[in-house]
């Protein structure tokens, strides 16, 4: 990758890439759709921007004999279906933010 702080001959800055975190797509149709707002010149350098997600799901857990020696083993996970629910710490889950002339070819 080379970082350079215009783009060469023949290459024009893609404007609509400016402030954006560029992803992907496996559907030609979404290509160019924009999220949000674009992120300014170096807002992240001091506090990068947060984002949070929210999650939820549940575990099956089969019942199974164990043989252990001296008696019991009461602290083993239990058979049954446990659910789980919350989100993700805004303050701890940024994404690492490199600053790049995003360019076009003409």
């Amino acid at each position: 990758m080379a970082t350079a702080a215009a783009c060469p001959a023949g290459w024009t800055v893609a404007t609509m890439a400016q402030g954006r975190l560029i992803v992907g797509v496996t559907n030609g149709s979404a290509v160019g759709t924009q999220v949000g707002t674009a992120l300014t010149s170096q807002s992240g350098t001091t506090a990068s921007p947060t984002h949070q997600h929210s999650y939820a799901g549940s575990v099956s857990v089969s019942s199974r004999h164990i043989s252990a020696a001296h008696c019991c083993n009461n602290q083993g996970a239990q058979s049954g279906t446990y659910s789980l629910s919350g989100s993700t710490d805004a303050a701890t889950s940024n994404l690492p933010l490199m600053q790049l002339v995003v360019c076009q070819k003409q």
